[in-house]
């Protein structure tokens, strides 16, 4: 069909539209008609997306704000048929599927199985203003609870995975994917969701956090450190109370010494390791509150974080006392 399109006329027409002549004959069409054409005639169509990291706190008052922005686009031009599917996404590989959203509205809420996600799919045929041959347009949105997400991988017993790799696995929170005729159309239901999820309810990104897991994995040879100063600190004050006259077999002194900062330096590593582990788990809080085990799995993550912040607590306090203690210890041989 491209074959026949002879020359592009940029003189003005009424409408202000460049026109493309076909066959030769002065049939004139605009190029939103002529793309119009082709992809009825090929049923192909473009395909565009976008991912989202944010740290949204979605519920069912998010939904219907979301559902009402792309009915409202959609209203803008003639709409000659629609339909919606919505379809939740448990733990334990089960799955809802409502045929509209006036039906997902009335979504039994004591469901104790936690969202693992939430897909809505919209398929509008559009005639636009200037064309005559209806055009087909998907938008396919996906949200993603982060923590029915973490609960899988451990479910599956992937505890062995490097936290820093499970946070990758689980960063994608929300995404949309359009297949369209006509770009503009699909840029306005871009614009929209991009909206929405600026506007929705988020934990805003804890700078500390951020911070401590960019450096988290100096924390096991900092252990070590810490615990070497300590060492040389108690030894530097024993040495200091000596007699000169003092008969001291110092090749003992030393080796215990030695031994006992070497032990020490390899446990250090081993908490550092273990501290290290307990700061890359920290996640920010992102989720779909939309059925009772939702609100189960959220209370158990708010508590799953403050048990963090204590292990790390009690971890740094029992390395620095094992350090003084085996200090002293090592001294008494």
């Amino acid at each position: 069909m491209a074959s026949n399109i002879e020359r592009m006329n940029n003189n003005n027409d009424a409408d202000n539209q460049p026109t493309l002549e076909i066959g030769g004959r002065g049939n004139l069409i605009s190029p939103k008609i002529y793309q119009s054409i082709y992809n009825h005639i090929t049923g192909r169509t473009e395909k565009t997306s976008q991912t989202y990291e944010d740290n949204i706190l979605v519920g069912f008052d998010e939904l219907k704000q979301l559902h009402l922005k792309i009915l409202q686009i959609k209203d803008i031009h003639n709409v000659l048929a629609q339909n919606e599917t919505i379809s939740l996404f448990f733990s334990g590989e089960r799955r809802e599927v409502f045929t509209s959203f006036e039906r997902f509205e009335k979504y039994n809420s004591n469901n104790t199985k936690p969202t693992k996600s939430l897909q809505l799919k919209y398929n509008f045929s559009l005639l636009l203003a200037g064309t005559s041959v209806p055009q087909e347009y998907v938008v396919t949105i996906k949200l993603v609870s982060r923590f029915a997400s973490i609960q899988a991988f451990e479910e599956k017993k992937n505890r062995l995975l490097p936290s820093g790799l499970v946070n990758i696995l689980v960063s994608n929170t929300a995404d949309i994917t359009i297949e369209y005729v006509d770009y503009l159309v699909a840029k306005t239901y871009l614009q929209a969701f991009d909206e929405w999820i600026k506007g929705c309810p988020c934990e805003q990104e804890s700078r500390f956090t951020s911070l401590l897991q960019s450096f988290s994995h100096y924390v096991p040879r900092i252990i070590q450190l810490i615990i070497i100063a300590i060492c040389l600190y108690y030894y530097n004050i024993y040495i200091s109370t000596l007699s000169e006259s003092f008969d001291k077999d110092w090749g003992r002194f030393f080796l215990f010494s030695l031994v006992s900062i070497f032990v020490l330096t390899k446990i250090a590593f081993i908490v550092g390791e273990k501290i290290e582990r307990y700061i890359d788990s920290f996640k920010q809080d992102s989720y779909l509150n939309l059925n009772n085990g939702d609100k189960k799995l959220i209370k158990e993550f708010a508590s799953r974080k403050k048990a963090t912040y204590r292990k790390i607590f009690f971890q740094l306090v029992m390395t620095v006392v094992l350090g003084i203690i085996s200090s002293k210890l090592s001294l008494l041989f």
